[in-house]
């Protein structure tokens, strides 16, 4: 079997073959709760790429019409609270996007299931598969744009950032695979509890079981 997706949130975290998807959400009763698809990765994909281009080409016209009505106090204090509101948000995903890079490590070595929470927990948080390497590229791109005051040039930037990953690979780029690992380890993963582990583990360990059953699995 080969994961070939994950995506963490806050109480969830899913994974997807090339043929099903599996979403383990945890619930304040102390269970986790699986779901499971058939995966349409191809249509998803390119619907996750396009709503991308189209968030932030909006996000930036409506950055530039509020600029436009408030004074330099106003700027100040809507800034701060984007940010303040993006690091809560960052912070309370981070263990859960580190116990899908641990599940995920983990897996890729035994291809089987996960059974021993200690053994996942010896992997990094740090994989170098993670969408999260647009990151700071995309970072770069949305704040020349905003200086620049254009939302043509953040679109066309973020559609040619995205293609280039696809097709040549962000990590060609001399420096950018140390810069990811950086970021990764201070700000988008954290060290998971073993709620979060065991949450990973049951996602992948669902998909196991399914992909085994599948006809040539």
């Amino acid at each position: 079997m080969k994961i070939i997706h994950g995506q963490s949130l806050p109480n969830s975290i899913r994974f997807s073959t090339a043929t099903h998807t599996a979403i383990a959400r945890y619930n304040a009763k102390g269970g986790v709760a699986i779901t499971c698809t058939l995966s349409k990765l191809g249509f998803r994909a390119f619907l996750s790429e396009l709503g991308l281009v189209i968030l932030v080409g909006t996000t930036c016209v409506c950055s530039e019409l509020l600029l436009s009505m408030v004074t330099d106090a106003s700027e100040v204090i809507c800034s701060s609270a984007v940010l303040i509101l993006t690091a809560i948000l960052m912070w309370k995903v981070a263990p859960w996007h580190g116990a899908e890079h641990k599940a995920a490590s983990a897996f890729d070595r035994i291809n089987g299931p996960l059974t021993d929470i200690e053994y996942v927990r010896q992997y990094s948080r740090i994989h170098d598969m993670c969408g999260s390497r647009v990151l700071l590229p995309g970072l770069c791109i949305i704040l020349l744009g905003f200086f620049l005051r254009s939302t043509a040039f953040v679109g066309v930037s973020f559609l040619g950032l995205i293609l280039f990953d696809r097709y040549i690979g962000l990590l060609r780029v001399p420096g950018i695979l140390r810069a990811f690992r950086f970021i990764q380890k201070h700000l988008t993963t954290r060290e998971p509890t073993d709620l979060q582990l065991i949450t990973a583990m049951a996602a992948i360990n669902v998909l196991w079981h399914l992909e085994k059953r599948r006809p040539g699995g």
